[in-house]
């Protein structure tokens, strides 16, 4: 008795090892792939509109550049559209907020104002906002501008859906 016991314990173990380990088996027990449903997307990314009206703002880097005194750290400000997802770089020498208002400045030179602009809460951003807003505070409603600032910490897949 304790021999069939230990012995079946044995086999059913390599038998199972031996099944699962079968491709036609695998095969058999497969399941289809399916799709997860996607949620619908928000009113600012399906509307028409111009190019760049509604803008997502980071930075990217540093990257190492070759330059004549050696190598510096240079970043990349890229300004993503919500519409056509149309990407425009910018290179910034470094992260200050000077840096950065020259940066928009060219984008605005480039394209048009734009409507809305959405930024995660980097500290070049926020100051911006502020020099911005002490200079002239009406600069954004004249322009027609909405700058939105991302939650702290917030997953990066539902930055578009904030908006």
């Amino acid at each position: 008795m304790m021999r069939t016991s230990y012995l079946s314990n044995i086999y059913g173990k390599k038998t199972n090892l031996g099944i699962s380990l079968c491709m036609d088996y695998k095969r058999w027990r497969a399941k289809s792939f399916k799709l997860f449903t996607m949620p619908n997307l928000p009113e600012t990314r399906v509307i028409r509109s111009r190019i760049f009206e509604k803008v997502d703002l980071d930075y990217m880097g540093p990257l190492s550049i070759k330059a004549d005194n050696g190598i510096v750290k240079r970043w990349i400000a890229l300004f993503t559209c919500f519409t056509t997802r149309a990407v425009r770089l910018e290179l910034a020498e470094n992260l200050t907020a000077e840096t950065f208002l020259h940066i928009l400045k060219r984008f605005i030179a480039r394209r048009e104002y734009p409507k809305s602009i959405l930024s995660d809460n980097a500290n070049q951003f926020q100051l911006i906002f502020k020099i911005i807003m002490e200079e002239n505070a009406n600069f954004i409603a004249e322009k027609g501008m909405v700058w939105k600032n991302t939650v702290p910490r917030k997953c990066i897949r539902t930055n578009y859906r904030t908006y």
